[in-house]
């Protein structure tokens, strides 16, 4: 468990932070507020299993003294703590960025040496981190005997100049290093972002490193490379005793028709002979849709099961002042993932909540089934109607068929509400989640969801300002697909949509009589999910206090249930 220390530094950020704003989340990791600042947040680094002290730590990107308008700022590394991965708490600022040459630090990882491969002793923390040493972007190292004890510096274990010019493409990009141990071939590996590359190194001892082979990324942009065996379920979703390699990051950029978040988190499928990971498709696949998921990071429990999760913005927007007061950026939930085939043999990432989730939650709703049309909309249990939801709660719809045939459309409304007129910001207001069975997606849209926004009329001071003549990044409705479609790339490198032919007798997801939406919902972001996790989509919002509402609608008949988690 936390220490007492720990747990009083937790209590003393919630408070602060509801006593500044309504949308400092009770569950999602955000560093503690400051009434001066905006204590800013962005990146976050792996998920690890303290097996000494039975917690889970993670770290992120972090600046206490950062304020509305300042861009990126020089950056720290704080930590969190958990007794489990649903409830992490912000500690200690484990790395200063003082300790580094340049006064700044960037992503990375780590590496517990637990078995003592390195000869450091059992137990040995290797802090892996990105910095500027002499001006570009360089490969620090930081050790501590074990975790929860601040590190010291050794020094620059990769310099920019030593990495082959071709990976890099004449840029200078070099961070998020992501580390295992290579049981397989005895070697620690680390994965690099290059800026349109991906690059493996290996090293015996920690120190020197050899750098292996370079991976082409799909966009201008790919980062936060997490290379792991990930555990596979069968086609019903039941555990085997099979791996697959798997590559997680994340894209910016114009790189597909399909996403316009700018953003995206995806993944390669593939395999790793120790010096090369050779995915199975050179174009990647999507984890989650959502327009404000990036960043990601991942991690192992002892049994190895694979945990991923993601920062919770975008950059066309996150530099500039938003709603939040005392605070800047927020991580997402850890989720489980696993692999899982399609009908047509293809390899899905299924992300999901956690297994225990919903032992979070302090009150359970629920109706049953019922019949809706148009006209007839699904009525809620009474303390939801009575009561509101809260600003934190965990939504489980349920959808089937009547009649063998979906409804053109389902609509799902949250934090819906109503300020009077008269009133400051009078109007109706919900956030949206459309159920297109006709066209086979969903759309997110926040248009009406509140009515703070991010403030474009700061300088945003991101690396990819906000671009209005296309469309406005933070009301566009986003469109997730229901029926995702393996994507490879034809004989110009353009993205394409491969038709997989489904095997006679067997249905696509579309074709199933039920369907499935699990929504997270934590003061300022939902994190949905389809089907058990097969889709997924990450977005920020920021709805008033009084909205606590929620709506069902339907354009012709179909069976809905819901239980409602309140926290």
């Amino acid at each position: 468990m936390p220490d007492l220390a720990h747990l009083l530094a937790a209590s003393s950020s919630l408070e602060a932070g509801l006593a500044m704003t309504r949308y400092y989340p009770l569950r999602h990791m955000a560093r503690q507020p400051s009434p001066d600042s905006n204590s800013w947040q962005n990146d976050g680094q792996p998920y690890i299993w303290d097996r000494k002290h039975k917690v889970w730590r993670s770290w992120a990107l972090t600046n206490a003294q950062w304020q509305a308008g300042d861009g990126f700022p020089k950056t720290s590394w704080g930590e969190y703590v958990g007794a489990s991965l649903g409830q992490m708490i912000p500690t200690v600022t484990r790395i200063d960025r003082d300790t580094a040459p340049a006064q700044t630090l960037w992503s990375g990882g780590l590496y517990v040496d637990w078995d003592d491969h390195l000869g450091w002793g059992a137990g040995t923390v290797f802090y892996y981190i990105a910095a500027p040493d002499p001006v570009y972007q360089s490969c620090l190292l930081y050790v501590a005997p074990e975790l929860g004890i601040t590190p010291r510096l050794i020094g620059t274990v990769i310099y920019n100049q030593d990495i082959p010019p071709a990976w890099t493409n004449s840029g200078r990009d070099f961070r998020d290093f992501r580390l295992f141990w290579d049981e397989d071939h005895n070697q620690l590996v680390m994965v690099a972002c290059m800026g349109q590359n991906f690059g493996f190194f290996t090293s015996t001892d920690g120190m020197s490193w050899t750098a292996r082979s370079p991976l082409a990324g799909p966009g201008p942009l790919i980062e936060c490379p997490s290379l792991q065996k990930i555990k596979l379920r069968d086609r019903q979703g039941r555990a085997t005793d099979q791996t697959r390699w798997c590559l997680i990051g994340c894209v910016q950029g114009a790189w597909d028709d399909e996403v316009i978040t700018n953003e995206c988190c995806i993944y390669w499928v593939g395999n790793w002979d120790g010096a090369t990971f050779t995915p199975d498709a050179f174009y990647p696949q999507t984890w989650d849709w959502g327009r404000d998921s990036y960043s990601s990071v991942t991690g192992q429990d002892e049994q190895g099961n694979t945990f991923c999760g993601a920062w919770l913005g975008n950059w066309q927007y996150c530099a500039v002042p938003m709603p939040w007061k005392g605070f800047q950026n927020i991580q997402g939930l850890p989720r489980q993932c696993w692999l899982q085939p399609e009908p047509s043999g293809f390899l899905r990432l299924y992300t999901a909540p956690l297994a225990d989730d919903r032992e979070v939650y302090s009150l359970v709703c629920q109706n049953g089934l019922q019949g809706i049309d148009a006209g007839s909309p699904y009525l809620w249990p009474s303390e939801i109607v009575t009561s509101g939801t809260g600003v934190c709660f965990r939504l489980d719809i349920t959808l089937m068929q009547m009649g063998g045939a979906w409804p053109d459309q389902v609509l799902l409304q949250i934090r819906t509400g109503t300020i009077p007129e008269g009133q400051a910001h009078a109007g109706n207001y919900h956030m949206d989640f459309l159920v297109d069975f006709k066209d086979q997606k969903l759309l997110i849209d926040r248009t009406h969801s509140g009515w703070e926004l991010p403030n474009y009329s700061a300088n945003p001071g991101s690396p990819s300002p906000p671009d209005h003549k296309t469309y406005n990044p933070w009301s566009t409705p986003t469109p997730v697909p229901m029926e995702p479609k393996p994507r490879v790339v034809n004989s110009v490198l353009q993205a394409a949509v491969r038709d997989d032919p489904v095997p006679a007798g067997q249905l696509t997801t579309m074709d199933a009589p039920t369907k499935r939406l699990t929504l997270l919902v934590d003061a300022c972001s939902v994190e949905l999910f389809v089907d058990g996790g097969r889709t997924s989509a990450s977005t920020l919002f920021f709805p008033p206090d009084v909205c606590q509402g929620l709506s069902l609608t339907t354009t012709g008949p179909v069976v809905a249930s819901a239980v409602v988690s309140l926290y």
